[in-house]
């Protein structure tokens, strides 16, 4: 039967930590709205090791402004969108779940912070417009625990809608801002 999202993450990390048994053992999930390459889960797995213990793929949101699912954290809070893509690891402090990898030792690490399962929680707020999903709120909490997200810049995963999502609409959207930055901002 459906599940929402987090209740899926949460019952696979559930089963992963009662069948895994090495702090070094990935669990890799892919959500069903992205075109994932064939070697999707090397492509991640392999990245995770103890400096990278959270991996994802670049994917970009279904949505205009089409930005690409990972940011880093300013002092206020706010997300930074990243406008450079030069490949290969870039360190983050949340990542799009779309498809990431996990080591075990991060629940471990979550636990030992006082986090407890379920792990991935819509937390939802009177006071804003736009709720942050359960991925947002596992790197907030990953973030305080001291664990940091990664991005995969090599592995693009174009979100499916009435079409494909992917980078060159992201970019459309960057020189239409750049064109008419107060209706960009007006928009957005």
């Amino acid at each position: 039967p459906y599940q929402r999202t987090d209740m899926a993450r949460n019952v696979a990390v559930r089963t992963f930590q009662k069948h895994s048994t090495g702090e070094d053992d990935v669990l890799v999930m892919l959500d069903a709205d992205h075109i994932h390459p064939r070697d999707i889960v090397p492509a991640l797995a392999d990245k995770c090791d103890e400096e990278h213990e959270v991996v994802g793929a670049l994917a970009f949101r279904r949505s205009e402004p089409y930005d690409p699912c990972f940011y880093t954290l300013a002092a206020d809070g706010k997300a930074d969108v990243s406008t450079a893509f030069d490949g290969g690891l870039v360190r983050c402090d949340i990542v799009g779940s779309g498809a990431i990898a996990i080591r075990r030792s991060v629940f471990t690490k979550l636990e030992a912070a006082g986090h407890q399962w379920p792990f991935f929680r819509y937390v939802y707020r009177e006071d804003v417009d736009v709720q942050r999903s359960e991925d947002w709120n596992f790197g907030l909490m990953c973030q305080g625990a001291g664990i940091s997200h990664w991005v995969n810049q090599n592995v693009v995963i174009p979100h499916l809608t009435t079409k494909a999502i992917a980078q060159d609409d992201w970019f459309n959207t960057l020189q239409a801002a750049s064109t008419d930055p107060a209706a960009f901002e007006a928009r957005y």
